[in-house]
């Protein structure tokens, strides 16, 4: 997923041409005007090819596999040596546009082209971004029903192969399709970015906060290895519940997957993907999903370093555990604990 994902988003880009030919001004999005430090000159055509056109060309190649690459340029109307020029050009002023405005855009006019029984959510997605705008369509289902259909896929995706038939498959039991479930996706992610105030008047670059915003944090592959863990949990006494400690030591490293990892099920039918797992200077992240077949798990760890600054201290943190039936739709509460750990040496 994540691979289709860098495919649609990152598809394009490309060196930034010596000088850009001027653009129709009707041509240039309202939302792009309004963001702070953007050169509208990088919205100019390469080769006469838009950047409209290159995002049109990426929902085709990321959701509609039943085309070739030559007959997807024909339905966009483009021929190859234009457009693998203007991937080239636009893909090189995608990485070097600092406000992310360029990226946007291009992920706007992608759901402009959206196809199938959502297409009209695409679309409305589209108008939002382009024009800075409210969304005009009704809801296509509850926030909760939504959410349901989200973490559903997030546990069964990781384990069901790469090739959108493979998607498609997974969400059968709510009869979408994965390229209805990426517009959906996109529907309510700018709903959600509407109603917290980072969608219209506060688009990328539009602030200071957002412009100096801190890079990201380096990762600290070397905090990977043996870690004492100690928690308490409860257990079933004689006559009542019973608080206890529990100690395990655990190998946390780079390059783990689901089948790997620590603290996974051992039931033979269990499908485990290992989401991220994450060395920074302000902590260790850890989440992994389960499909067990009828309820799905998850389990997540966060580790904070001592105050003292000495990585050989105990860092403290929580650790969070939760399942869902996938017959009764039950979701059971989160159950969390406080963790504290130790790096005492390599893994082994």
């Amino acid at each position: 997923m994540q691979r289709r994902y860098c495919r649609i988003f990152l598809l394009l880009a490309a060196l930034a041409a010596p000088a850009h030919a001027a653009m129709p001004a009707d041509d240039i999005p309202p939302m792009a005007r309004k963001v702070k430090g953007f050169d509208l000159s990088l919205l100019a055509p390469v080769a006469g090819v838009t950047l409209r056109q290159v995002g049109e060309a990426s929902y085709y190649f990321g959701f509609v596999p039943t085309l070739t690459k030559d007959q997807v340029l024909a339905e966009v109307g483009i021929d190859k040596a234009h457009y693998d020029e203007a991937e080239r050009v636009f893909t090189q002023r995608m990485i070097d546009d600092k406000t992310f405005t360029i990226n946007s855009l291009f992920g706007a006019y992608s759901a402009e082209a959206s196809q199938g029984r959502f297409a009209a959510y695409g679309r409305d997605v589209a108008q939002s971004v382009l024009d800075d705008a409210p969304l005009r369509e009704k809801e296509p289902m509850t926030e909760e029903q939504f959410r349901l259909i989200q973490d559903y896929y997030a546990r069964k995706a990781g384990t069901a192969g790469t090739k959108p038939s493979d998607l498609d498959l997974v969400l059968v039991p709510f009869h979408l399709t994965y390229n209805d479930f990426q517009i959906l996706s996109g529907w309510f992610g700018r709903r959600f970015a509407l109603q917290a105030g980072a969608g219209r008047g506060q688009l990328p670059g539009a602030t200071d906060e957002v412009a100096n915003a801190a890079p990201p944090a380096r990762e600290r592959p070397e905090l990977g290895g043996l870690w004492r863990l100690n928690w308490t949990l409860l257990k079933r006494g004689d006559s009542a519940m019973e608080k206890v400690s529990a100690t395990r030591d655990i190998c946390l490293k780079s390059g783990m997957t689901g089948a790997t990892a620590p603290l996974m099920p051992k039931r033979g039918t269990a499908k485990c993907a290992l989401q991220h797992l994450d060395f920074y200077p302000t902590g260790i992240g850890f989440y992994a999903q389960c499909d067990q077949g009828d309820f799905g798990s998850a389990w997540a760890l966060d580790l904070q370093p001592p105050q003292s600054g000495k990585e050989a201290d105990t860092w403290t943190g929580e650790m969070q555990f939760s399942m869902q039936n996938e017959v009764l739709q039950d979701l059971a509460p989160k159950a969390s604990t406080p963790v504290t750990g130790l790096r005492i040496g390599d893994c082994k």
